[in-house]
């Protein structure tokens, strides 16, 4: 798979099961991932890279992220 761009967005990414990928394969990738859980944002934060931009959302729209600010986005 190629990717053009470099700003990928897995929303709802849990512990890293797809993110982890994106930021190992290509270190010039800006990754970043989000999710609704407390647990599992403290623990993104505590265990990925400091490179990997971690937020927490909510249940409901909108996100903290402007329009068209990723090239790819996963969830």
């Amino acid at each position: 798979m190629s990717v053009n761009g470099r700003r990928i967005y897995d929303f709802g990414g849990s512990t890293g099961r797809v993110f982890r990928h994106f930021f190992c394969q290509d270190r010039s990738f800006e990754v970043w991932t989000s999710d609704f859980k407390v647990a599992t944002f403290l623990w993104n934060q505590r265990h990925m890279p400091r490179e990997v931009r971690v937020f927490l959302n909510g249940f409901y729209p909108p996100l903290p992220i402007p329009d068209n600010h990723f090239d790819l986005i996963t969830a």
